[in-house]
């Protein structure tokens, strides 16, 4: 029995060929531990979470944005020209106020049907395209469009207009100035405002309801 397994290794090569071959492979699974991720499965879990929870927001940014645009554009349809000069000098007031003076104009292609703005000409004239800006100038915008339309649909009704944690992606010092837009829009329309968060209702102000 020993010299047949003997035989039987010898056929597959010798001792030290086996040793080294053992080694090669020792040397090769070191290898691959050696590019294991110094993380837990946990942390990756947590960090897949945050990234789909981004994901989802922006997916819900991006319906906001489209059911902004189709209103638009029906809206567009009853406007002159004067009127949408007007709706776009409106809309760079809102962000200006909004961005602290950071930002004076916008840039639309031809005419605001064909699209959202394009980018924001900064102070010192320099265009930033609107992929480059930060997620709170997208909100700032957002906002500033959502009350702009608003006006121009309710400009002739007594309507009211209702808006949903509308300060909630922004960071406080523009959280303030979209409180001062909306005081002075409920000046001249009914504004009813839902929100999760007490600070927001507390910086918004007027008439509050308050649910336990």
């Amino acid at each position: 029995m020993v010299l047949s397994h003997f035989t039987s290794l010898q056929g597959k090569g010798t001792l030290e060929d086996l040793k080294e071959e053992g080694h090669k492979l020792n040397n090769r699974l070191a290898d691959l531990l050696g590019q294991t991720p110094d993380v837990t499965f946990e942390e990756v879990e947590r960090q897949f979470r945050e990234k789909e929870e981004q994901f989802n927001r922006e997916v819900r940014r991006g319906e906001v944005v489209a059911k902004i645009r189709v209103r638009t554009n029906e809206l567009i349809k009853l406007l002159d020209t004067n009127t949408y000069s007007n709706l776009k000098k409106d809309l760079e007031a809102h962000i200006t106020n909004i961005t602290g003076s950071r930002y004076k104009e916008l840039t639309i292609d031809e005419s605001l049907p064909e699209g959202l703005p394009t980018g924001f000409v900064r102070k010192d004239g320099k265009l930033i395209p609107y992929s480059l800006l930060s997620f709170g100038t997208k909100d700032a915008l957002g906002l500033s469009l959502r009350l702009v339309i608003g006006r121009y649909f309710l400009q002739s009704s007594d309507g009211v207009y209702v808006m949903d944690d509308p300060l909630v992606d922004m960071d406080p010092r523009r959280q303030e100035a979209g409180a001062e837009m909306l005081r002075e829009f409920a000046e001249k329309k009914q504004l009813i405002i839902f929100t999760c968060h007490p600070l927001h209702a507390d910086i918004i102000g007027r008439n509050l309801i308050r649910f336990n």
